[in-house]
């Protein structure tokens, strides 16, 4: 198998109708089973527990689902470049060290500015029995649950047919519009960071079209590893995020990041992601098939 940083379903056309219904299953799957847990909270309805887990489970693989599907619906290559992606990992011990400390960056700077201020950063020593549990969720189910769709499927195909920052900038949108219902569900963090912070309505998707940029930057010099650029760089900003920002455990967020710190995060991404879309002069490293 070649290692293209991109990949064509048949023509350029084919690829956008692909795309589009790959974004339509993605959201539509996610937004449905949204409802559904909401309208079962909210009403009582036949929805037990376990029903509650399982639709929360496919809720947030709606991504996944909509990769594998349209991967099989291109045939055997399809399937091939999707696990082909998922399991690169040959690559410099660079790009490993960039997927696991740029997302530690945002995360960091977020609790200085909290010691500086005077918040509350939490306890952690507490919390590190707890901690392994939340850590295989945050690190391994939820880039499971995403990343065989947004970096391993669409990705590819957006750089086949547009440049890798008009890719960054449609992917990394609808990834934060894919975030949004989450907001409903209760217990959720963006429960908390949308409705206690309303204006995270319009910031967060600076913060995921920011980190888009950061992947595909990523994904492009690890010759389109979605292993390197999505599913670590993902579960390690989930992970540094969990640890230094929520004190996050398996039965809530003992402390949910304050709103300086939020903005702390969405700045220092977006800087990063500027001062690499400026290094690379908006290619991002290598510039796609177009």
């Amino acid at each position: 198998m070649t290692e293209q940083t991109y990949t064509l379903v048949g023509d350029r056309r084919r690829t956008r109708v692909s795309l589009v219904w790959f974004f339509v299953l993605a959201l539509g799957l996610t937004f449905l089973l949204n409802n559904l847990i909401v309208l079962g909270e909210n009403q009582g309805w036949w929805v037990t527990p376990g029903w509650l887990s399982a639709l929360a489970l496919a809720m947030f693989g709606g991504p996944s689902i909509a990769g594998l599907v349209m991967a099989t619906s291109e045939g055997r290559d399809g399937v091939r470049d999707l696990f082909g992606r998922s399991t690169r990992w040959r690559s410099s011990p660079v790009n490993y060290s960039i997927a696991v400390g740029v997302p530690a960056i945002p995360a960091a700077a977020a609790v200085v500015v909290a010691l500086l201020v005077g918040e509350e950063i939490g306890d952690l020593p507490g919390l590190w029995p707890e901690w392994w549990t939340v850590l295989v969720f945050l690190i391994v189910l939820l880039p499971l649950a995403e990343e065989f769709g947004w970096r391993a499927y669409a990705l590819p195909r957006l750089l086949a047919v547009t440049s890798p920052m008009k890719a960054s900038l449609v992917l990394g949108a609808l990834w934060g519009l894919w975030h949004l219902p989450a907001a409903f569900i209760n217990g959720l963090p963006q429960e908390t960071v949308f409705f206690e912070y309303a204006v995270m309505w319009l910031a967060y998707p600076i913060l995921t079209i920011s980190q888009s940029i950061l992947m595909t930057w990523l994904f492009l010099r690890t010759k389109g590893s979605a292993l390197i650029a999505g599913f670590i760089f993902h579960a390690a900003a989930n992970a540094w995020a969990g640890v230094l920002l929520t004190d996050a455990t398996m039965s809530g967020s003992v402390r949910d990041p304050s709103q300086t710190q939020l903005w702390v995060v969405i700045g220092t991404t977006a800087l990063l992601a500027a001062a690499v879309a400026g290094w690379t002069r908006g290619q991002l490293g290598v510039r796609s098939a177009n």
